[in-house]
C-alpha cells in the first residue's frame, strides 16, 4: 500500500518517536507521560490508548481516529 506520509498518523509515547514521525511529515498523537517530551510538539495528546477510537469508513480502506476530547 503506497501512502503519502502526510496522510499518516503516528501514535507515540516517546520523544524520539515524535521527532522521527515529524521528520517524515506525519501527524502525531502523543500519549502523555515523562518519556513523551514536549507535549506542544505533537498535534494532540491523550492519556492512554483508551482515548483513541478507530472508525473504519464503510466501503473503503480508509480509517478515522476519534479522540475522547473530540466526542
Amino acid at each position: 500500500m503506497r501512502q503519502c506520509t502526510s496522510d499518516c498518523i503516528v501514535i507515540e509515547d516517546a520523544g524520539a518517536g515524535v521527532i522521527a514521525a515529524q521528520a517524515a511529515r506525519m501527524r502525531v498523537i502523543g500519549i502523555s507521560g515523562d518519556s513523551l517530551g514536549d507535549a506542544n510538539a505533537v498535534d494532540a495528546v491523550v492519556a492512554d490508548l483508551s482515548e483513541v477510537r478507530v472508525i473504519k469508513s464503510p466501503g473503503s480502506a480508509s480509517f478515522c481516529l476519534q479522540l475522547a476530547s473530540q466526542k
